[in-house]
């Protein structure tokens, strides 16, 4: 089962879980029950004891009336060169337009 790992992003799901679980009025217990985990579990995402499996981020979010995305910082802008994998981390590198006939064409840039 897949875990969310350590790092920041781990850290922002555990204090938006809190302050979403706070925002809906929500104690741990409550949102355990919604979400069908234990309390324990609840609490040591919350505070750093464990890393959430996908699924179980799954459940929290349905229980919270929100996307699981909403545990993570949003990207504020599209990736940079070379933050992508394979092929697509050379998108800055060409231009494709059309020229006045309308077919595609590619300029080296």
């Amino acid at each position: 089962m897949a875990r969310i790992q350590g790092g920041s992003s781990s850290r922002v799901a555990r204090l938006r879980l809190r302050q979403w679980r706070r925002a809906r009025g929500y104690s741990i217990q409550r949102l355990a029950d919604r979400a069908g985990v234990s309390r324990m579990t609840v609490f040591r995402i919350e505070t750093g004891r464990s890393s959430p499996t996908v699924a179980v981020l799954e459940k929290l979010a349905r229980a919270l009336r929100i996307h699981v995305a909403d545990f993570f910082p949003r990207r504020s802008s599209a990736p940079r060169p070379g933050e992508l994998a394979g092929d697509q981390a050379q998108w800055g590198r060409f231009h494709i337009g059309r020229d006045n006939s309308g077919r595609s064409r590619r300029e080296d840039g």
